[in-house]
């Protein structure tokens, strides 16, 4: 990535942070807190924590809508099988663990507790998981419960932002890991400028959004990039 780029962008981002479109992802950072606030790995019933800790009363799209249920389907998961999701769970959250490892590990245990489910009767007739795709999902958990070490990945937004960026070689394939590094150079960066951190703390509200340092800020720069004002 050229710094002239990033810096010619960031202003950019600035005076978006300054007009109505600031508004298109302010879920996320009500979710953020949300799942801060009620995610507990110990709790008895792992199926109740993970159906509260991911909610929003916002707007549910960014797991749930046609054809993607990726909720719908570790609600069902956890219900079927509690002890394999709180592992699965704790798994992924381990921070002693590569990243990459934690990641396809998950879908491992998705792609299990899928067959166990299709080996029930009188299911509905799901054949997917949802946890495979573009690791949407999985990033936003990490997202979620490690604000300031993981933001959510979207392949498409994030290959034309690098590309706006005259980043070297643009992955052709998901590389959530790559996403991960870029979004805390991106934040650093962020973080340096007083009166863009100004701008997006003046969109928050402390007892509704997560106001702590979070990913989150570079997720919204990469969307923005990528012009994708309704799709987070």
């Amino acid at each position: 990535m050229q710094l002239q780029r990033i810096q010619e962008r960031l202003a950019g981002f600035k005076n978006h942070l300054q007009s109505p479109t600031a508004q298109y992802w302010l879920h996320l950072w009500e979710s953020q807190q949300i799942f801060q606030t009620r995610w507990d790995a110990d709790a008895p019933d792992i199926r109740a924590t993970y159906d509260a800790a991911l909610d929003s009363p916002v707007t549910r799209r960014l797991w749930s809508r046609e054809n993607y249920a990726p909720k719908q389907m570790m609600l069902i998961f956890a219900e079927l099988a509690p002890d394999m999701v709180r592992v699965a769970f704790q798994d992924l959250f381990n921070e002693n663990k590569d990243i990459e490892v934690r990641l396809d590990r998950f879908v491992y245990y998705c792609d299990e507790l899928l067959s166990a489910y299709k080996g029930q009767t009188n299911r509905p007739a799901w054949n997917r998981h949802f946890h495979d795709d573009d690791y949407a999902i999985i990033s936003l958990y990490l997202a979620f419960r490690y604000p300031d070490r993981y933001a959510p990945y979207r392949h498409a937004a994030f290959v034309e932002m690098l590309r706006q960026l005259a980043a070297a070689n643009l992955p052709r394939s998901n590389d959530p890991a790559r996403w991960f590094k870029v979004a805390r150079t991106l934040y650093g960066f962020m973080q340096k400028d007083t009166e863009l951190l100004s701008l997006h703390q003046q969109r928050l509200l402390p007892d509704r959004h997560y106001t702590g340092s979070s990913l989150l800020l570079a997720y919204e720069f990469c969307l923005w990039c990528a012009r994708q004002l309704v799709e987070a």
